[in-house]
């Protein structure tokens, strides 16, 4: 039931689903193989979903193993939902994932999310982050140098 209400990105059913807690944000997607409902959300450009599964606390560093069975449109083993997001060349939920993931960790081609899809528009969204990034590493270095 659970799963049928995110891999149809019915939001209001999920989030009032969650809200009783009986379900597991971070259980496995039984319509889309072993992946999580995170990555079902993020293939499906769910954005809302994707948003409300995090905050119920999904883990979005979650990599995608297959035991058997096939994985779906070319997902990768060790997709992250960023992976699988940018595959799915959902801007949207790449836009949310990219704040809480780990941009740097690689699928079993030694991938990362960024490298999945060609798109302009989805490189330009990565750059900006990793342009975020090193901006706040910067302050963090500036502010750590300062005198006390």
């Amino acid at each position: 039931v659970f799963c049928n209400a995110v891999w149809e990105g019915d939001h209001e059913r999920v989030a009032a689903m969650l809200n009783t807690g009986k379900f597991d944000p971070n259980g496995c997607h039984n319509v889309c193989g072993y992946a999580t409902h995170l990555h079902a959300a993020a293939h499906r450009g769910f954005k809302k979903i994707v948003e409300i599964l995090i905050e119920h606390h999904a883990d979005p560093n979650t990599q995608l193993r297959y035991i058997g069975g096939y994985p779906i449109d070319h997902q990768q083993e060790g997709d992250t939902p960023l992976h699988v997001a940018a595959r799915a060349g959902s801007t949207s939920c790449v836009g949310v994932l990219l704040s809480v993931s780990d941009t740097a960790l690689t699928n079993a081609r030694g991938e990362t999310a960024a490298c999945v899809n060609s798109s302009a528009e989805l490189h330009a969204l990565f750059a900006k982050h990793e342009e975020l990034l090193r901006s706040k590493r910067s302050c963090h270095r500036a502010r750590s140098s300062l005198p006390a």
